[in-house]
């Protein structure tokens, strides 16, 4: 018999919350007592269902991966001014991420590649917390830290 307490849980849990993903909270997948109630509050995502919220424009630029063990992950990447700056996009990332109590792998990669992949180790793939965390991050200010793409050379004949 379910406790009015996980009854509770999931209808509020992350497939059944409405508005869009950066006005929504991510939710907990993990026990918050000894019981295994919250086994139903986040499940992981098919790969179509992470292809269809991938579709949407609140994640715009993130990609699709699957690593060595078929564990789905979402994955985006920035070029900063420098070291130092791309440093400071970790600490404004992780800030996001920390409020949401929904952490990120955060990779610094040469001098100014930043590499986020996103997702929800307790399930072994991607939930729509993966989503909201996403869609979180690209609303992030982060312009002065970015670099500004360059401008291609256009034919002049």
């Amino acid at each position: 018999m379910q406790s009015r307490l996980h009854a509770k849980r999931v209808s509020t849990g992350c497939k059944s919350s409405s508005g869009t993903l950066v006005e929504r909270r991510c939710e907990p997948c993990e026990p918050t007592t000894g019981s295994l109630d919250y086994m139903g509050l986040c499940m992981a995502l098919s790969k179509q269902e992470a292809q269809q919220l991938l579709s949407q424009g609140e994640v715009e630029g993130w990609e699709l991966h699957e690593d060595e063990k078929s564990r789905l992950h979402i994955r985006k990447h920035w070029r900063t001014k420098n070291f130092v700056k791309a440093l400071d996009l970790c600490k404004r990332l992780g800030n996001v991420a920390e409020a949401e109590d929904h952490h990120p792998d955060l990779h610094v990669t040469g001098w100014n590649h930043v590499v986020v992949d996103v997702w929800t180790h307790a399930r072994d793939g991607l939930t729509e917390n993966d989503f909201i965390l996403a869609a979180k991050l690209n609303k992030l200010p982060k312009e002065d830290l970015l670099r500004k793409p360059k401008k291609k050379m256009m034919d002049t004949y």
